[in-house]
């Protein structure tokens, strides 16, 4: 299915790009300076960014903005490469998966289906797969990941549930299922995915981060030998470094919290300050951690 370009009136929006260095000690506080580096002139420029993806070279990364009606692609130092919404109308997109070739696949809150575009032909959209054709009730793609075996991985997070599609968008299962305790989610909040396939799900109202192997198979929840660190916090974003640390947002304490690959807490960085609500993380090919939040802002820790 195609779909023809349309208009945009796109409103001024920022993002700032700024950096801190993060201590390998626990609890060691960040340093955060600015970089600089200010997107908020030109078309590319963000309001209230969404999501992010990282290209699989680690070169570019994509930021969705529903406000603005647009995708911008930035490099890992966040310089503007290219963007998608400025001669095809994007009614408000949420989810963004870099693919090979300068190819994006993202969702739209006004619809359930997923589509795909390229930087090579960014005015003309492809229907990757109608959510409806599968499911019965509403579900919506808030989060899309691209798995190293080929398939794909949804997170619906009205649904409170993980999707399974294969490598040519055919439904495959629920790995991840909807519901409280462990190995159940409830109001998921992101997914990431490590190299040997196991997923980590930070959640709401569960439990704020859970281990799952590659079927779907609960492993632990992150704290598990912290008892207080277990329940009594919402997480609302999460990523992997290059040191296959894992990093997650805890926004109830307004800090991120590092754990290690067996859920044991190592770190705790505080947010920046002032009112700093990420919303999505993603690790550099620089070996750093970009930040997004809510408002246009970013921050750089960089990995010692």
């Amino acid at each position: 299915m195609r779909h023809r370009p349309g208009t945009l009136s796109a409103t001024a929006g920022k993002i700032l790009i700024a950096a801190a260095c993060l201590m390998a000690a626990a609890g060691v506080a960040a340093q955060q300076f600015d970089e600089g580096l200010n997107l908020s002139a030109g078309r590319h420029r963000f309001e209230r960014p969404a999501a992010l993806s990282v290209s699989p070279t680690g070169e570019q990364i994509a930021i969705s903005d529903p406000t603005l009606g647009r995708i911008g692609v930035v490099d890992y130092r966040g310089r503007p490469l290219w963007s998608v919404g400025d001669q095809v109308n994007l009614d408000q997109p949420l989810a963004v998966c870099f693919l090979p070739d300068n190819e994006l696949l993202f969702s739209l809150a006004s619809s359930h289906l997923i589509l795909k575009i390229s930087r090579d032909n960014p005015t003309v959209l492809d229907t990757v797969t109608d959510l409806d054709a599968w499911f019965r009730k509403d579900q919506h793609a808030d989060g899309i990941i691209a798995a190293r075996d080929g398939r794909y991985l949804v997170l619906d997070k009205s649904g409170g549930r993980i999707l399974r599609f294969d490598k040519d968008w055919k439904f495959v299962d629920i790995p991840i299922k909807s519901g409280s305790g462990k190995g159940r989610t409830l109001a998921p909040t992101a997914l990431s995915v490590l190299p040997d396939g196991r997923m980590v799900v930070t959640d709401r109202k569960n439990y704020p981060a859970q281990m799952f192997g590659p079927d779907g198979s609960v492993l632990f929840n992150f704290g598990w030998n912290t008892p207080a660190e277990e329940r009594g916090w919402e997480a609302v974003a999460v990523a992997i470094d290059s040191r296959q640390v894992i990093w997650i947002a805890d926004e109830t304490n307004d800090m991120f919290r590092l754990f290690d690959a067996a859920g044991t807490q190592v770190s705790t960085v505080p947010f920046p300050s002032p009112l700093f609500r990420p919303i999505a993380l993603t690790g550099t090919i620089d070996n750093r951690m970009l930040v997004i939040d809510d408002r246009g802002e970013a921050v750089y820790y960089t990995l010692q």
